[in-house]
C-alpha cells in the first residue's frame, strides 16, 4: 500500500480495519498526531451536534484547522454559536469561508437561487469554497453519523473520495450518545436545537417531527437530502424545469452506429497545463484518425469559449460551468457515434470527476504531462509571461493550482516523448478501446 497516496481505497480499508471500531477519541488522536499530522482539517457546520467533534479535536490539538462555510444564508444564531464555541474550546485556527463575490454576482445576484435551483446554490456557496479550502490537505473530519439516515446509514469511519480521506469518527454514535456527551462535558448547545434538529441555511431548514429523521427538515418538500459536499462531485443537478422535459429515444441504437462507423463513440479527455502539448496532440490525433476513416471531432477549450461558453468568465464557478458544458457537448457527440478528443486544462479533480459523471463509462482521462518549467519555456500563447507580470490573475500553474490526475487511463510525457511517439501511443490506445469488431474483421480480411 502506497502511503504517499492517502486518497486511495487501500488506505481507507486499512484505516477502517485498524481504527473502525476504536473509540472516537482514539480515532481523532490517531489521525491528528499520526497518519495525517499537519495534513488534516475539520469541516464543521457549527450546528446542533457539532460541539462533540470540535471538543474531541481541541483536546488533541486546538490548532487543528477548522473550516466553516459561511454561506451568507446562515442563521445569526449559528454565527454566534460559532464564536461561543471558539472561545469555549480555545480553537486557534477557524477559517470562515464565504462564496466568491464574482460567482454570486454572476449566478445569484438577487440571492434567490436557493428557490430556483437549490443544487446550484449549494454548489456556489458550499461545494466550491470547500474544494478550494481543502487544497493542501490530505484528509478531513466530518461530523456525519449513521443515525442521520439516508445515504449515511452505512457510513464507514474512513472513506476515500475525490483524492482525500474523509474521517467520520462519530459514524456509529446515536443521537442519545451525542446528547450524553454534551451534558457530560458541559458543552454549549446551539440556540436553535429545540426547534431544528438539523440546522443549515435559513431558507432550507425547517422543523422535523419526533417521528421523522433528524435531517427531515432539510430541503423540506424536495428530493434533495445533501448539500453536495459529500458524494461524487458535480456542479449541480438539473433545474426544477427538467421535470417537464422528457428524453426522446433515438431510433438508431449506438451499436448500429458503431457497426457503420467501425468504432464506438467515446471521449478522450486530454488534461494538462497550458503549454503541455494538449492542443498539438488533440489536433494531430483528429487528423490522423480522420484520415483512417474514423468519425472524430476535436473539442478545444479555446474554441468552446468563442461559442457555447462565450458568456462565461474565469471565476471558479464559471470555470466549472465551462467544463460542465464541455462534458455535456462531448457526451452528445459520443452518443452520435463520434470519438471526441476533448482538450481542456481542467485543473481541478472535482471538475474532471464531474465530467466523468456526466459522460459515463466512455470517459477516458489522458494526462498530458510536462513540468511547469518546460511549459513556461514553450509558452505558445505568451500567457505565462503575462501571468508572471501580474497581467493575468488566477493563472493555472502560477497563481492557481493544477491537480494532476490520480489514475489516468493514459499518461503522455511530452518532455521525454516526441509528438509522433505520443501520437502512436494515443492511436494504439484508441484502437484497443474503441475499434468495433466489424472493423477488426474487415481489417483482417
Amino acid at each position: 500500500m502506497d502511503r504517499h497516496h492517502p486518497w486511495n481505497d487501500g488506505l481507507a480499508r486499512d484505516l477502517n480495519r485498524q481504527f473502525g471500531d476504536a473509540p472516537a477519541a482514539r480515532i481523532v488522536e490517531a489521525v491528528i498526531e499520526g497518519e495525517f499530522s499537519g495534513r488534516i482539517a475539520l469541516v464543521s457546520s457549527f450546528g446542533a451536534e457539532s460541539a462533540v467533534l470540535l471538543h474531541l479535536a481541541a483536546a488533541v490539538d486546538p490548532a487543528v484547522p477548522v473550516i466553516f462555510l459561511e454561506t451568507g444564508k446562515l442563521f445569526p444564531e449559528t454565527l454566534e454559536y460559532r464564536d461561543r464555541l471558539i472561545d469555549r474550546l480555545g480553537l486557534a485556527d477557524v477559517r470562515s469561508l464565504r462564496p466568491a463575490a464574482a460567482d454570486l454576482a454572476d449566478h445569484d445576484p438577487n440571492g434567490r437561487l436557493w428557490a430556483a435551483d437549490p443544487d446550484r446554490c449549494c454548489f456556489l456557496r458550499k461545494v466550491l469554497p470547500l474544494h478550494q479550502a481543502l487544497q493542501g490537505f490530505d484528509a478531513w473530519f466530518t461530523g456525519r453519523k449513521r443515525h442521520h439516515g439516508g445515504d449515511r446509514a452505512d457510513l464507514p469511519v474512513f472513506e476515500a473520495e475525490d483524492g482525500r480521506i474523509k474521517v467520520n469518527p462519530l459514524a456509529h454514535w446515536s443521537h442519545e450518545r451525542v446528547q450524553a456527551y454534551l451534558d457530560k462535558h458541559g458543552l454549549p448547545r446551539h440556540p436553535l436545537e429545540n426547534e431544528f434538529p438539523s440546522i443549515g441555511c435559513v431558507p432550507c431548514t425547517a422543523p422535523a417531527g419526533a417521528e421523522e429523521g433528524v435531517r427531515a427538515g432539510r430541503w423540506r418538500g424536495l428530493e434533495k437530502t445533501e448539500c453536495g459536499i459529500h458524494g461524487p462531485a458535480r456542479s449541480h443537478a438539473p433545474s426544477p424545469a427538467a421535470g417537464n422535459v422528457f428524453a426522446v429515444e433515438h431510433p438508431v441504437a449506438e451499436p448500429e452506429r458503431a457497426d457503420v462507423n467501425g468504432h464506438r463513440g467515446g471521449v478522450m479527455w486530454m488534461t494538462g497545463l497550458s503549454g503541455s502539448g494538449k492542443t498539438t496532440l488533440v489536433m494531430a490525433l483528429e487528423r490522423h484518425l480522420f484520415d483512417l476513416g474514423w468519425q472524430v471531432f476535436a473539442l478545444d477549450g479555446d474554441n468552446l469559449r468563442h461559442g457555447l461558453s462565450g458568456g462565461l468568465g474565469f471565476s471558479p464557478g464559471d470555470r466549472t460551468e465551462n467544463i460542465r458544458r464541455a462534458a455535456e457537448a462531448a457526451k452528445l457527440l459520443a452518443e452520435a457515434g463520434s470519438l471526441v478528443i476533448a482538450g481542456f486544462i481542467s485543473p481541478l479533480r472535482v471538475d474532471r470527476r464531474m465530467a466523468r459523471n456526466i459522460i459515463g463509462e466512455d470517459f477516458h482521462e489522458v494526462f498530458v504531462d510536462a513540468d511547469l518549467a518546460t511549459c513556461e519555456s514553450r509558452d505558445p500563447k505568451g500567457l505565462y509571461a503575462r501571468a508572471r507580470a501580474g497581467e493575468i490573475k488566477e493563472f493555472t500553474g502560477i497563481s492557481a493550482p493544477y491537480e494532476p490526475p490520480e489514475e489516468p487511463a493514459l499518461r503522455l510525457d511530452t518532455v521525454a516523448q516526441s509528438v509522433d511517439g505520443c501520437l502512436m501511443r494515443l492511436t494504439d490506445y484508441v484502437s484497443d478501446i474503441f475499434l468495433h469488431d466489424s472493423a477488426r474483421l474487415r481489417g483482417a480480411s
